[in-house]
């Protein structure tokens, strides 16, 4: 918000008994709450919760990260607490002290809860959970508090990991004169896909397969 102060002439006077003059600048003088935030993402090797979902290798790998706002330049800042809270009836979760007072802020406010099976096993399966960081820190004697979240992510812990190594795509209706040459004219081919390791899908997923144009 923004404000001014005005002060009427003779309104107050100093100590020898002259009228002070006044203030009747209209200049605004803007004030803020200090405050505190931070960012919290889902990271680790090969973790991607940009889908919504963190599967079983995913959470084994999973940290939490983020970057602490503190624009006030409070002092003492700190994480005060570390909350998995699910939407769809999973199993609260808040992280240990023992996590929780390990983690360092560096000078930029970067932060990271690492990967622990006393919170990654805490967590429900097929359950949707929120990760919410509570801050603290001290400005001018003053506490003060803040706050930051992720989006829902869903705990899945029936795809076991990402498709890895070579996986073989053949083409059995293939009429044209070599079978393998990647080349012909029928207008519809069956496709079949071989994969080097198990994929096991849920109800409500599904496996795409998609052609570069090139391969």
């Amino acid at each position: 918000k923004s404000y001014y102060i005005e002060i009427a002439a003779g309104v107050l006077t100093d100590v020898a008994g002259n009228d002070f003059a006044g203030i009747s600048n209209a200049t605004d003088w803007t004030f803020s709450a200090a405050s505190l935030s931070t960012t919290v993402v889902w990271s680790g090797t090969d973790v991607d919760a940009t889908d919504s979902y963190i599967n079983a290798n995913e959470l084994a790998a999973a940290t939490i990260t983020g970057k602490i706002t503190n624009q006030s330049n409070a002092s003492n800042v700190s994480i005060a607490e570390i909350k998995f809270i699910s939407g769809n009836g999973g199993t609260q979760h808040i992280v240990s002290d023992a996590l929780k007072n390990a983690i360092s802020i560096d000078t930029d406010g970067n932060w990271t809860l690492v990967n622990d099976a006393s919170w990654t096993s805490a967590l429900d399966g097929d359950k949707a959970y929120i990760v919410q960081v509570a801050l603290s820190g001290t400005l001018l004697g003053n506490a003060m508090s803040g706050l930051g979240q992720t989006s829902s992510v869903t705990i899945d812990n029936t795809i076991i990991g990402t498709l890895a190594g070579t996986h073989t795509v053949t083409i059995s209706n293939d009429a044209g004169i070599l079978d393998n040459d990647r080349i012909t004219n029928d207008s519809a081919v069956k496709v079949s896909l071989t994969l080097e390791n198990a994929l096991t899908l849920a109800n409500d997923e599904t496996l795409q397969v998609s052609a570069d144009g090139t391969n």
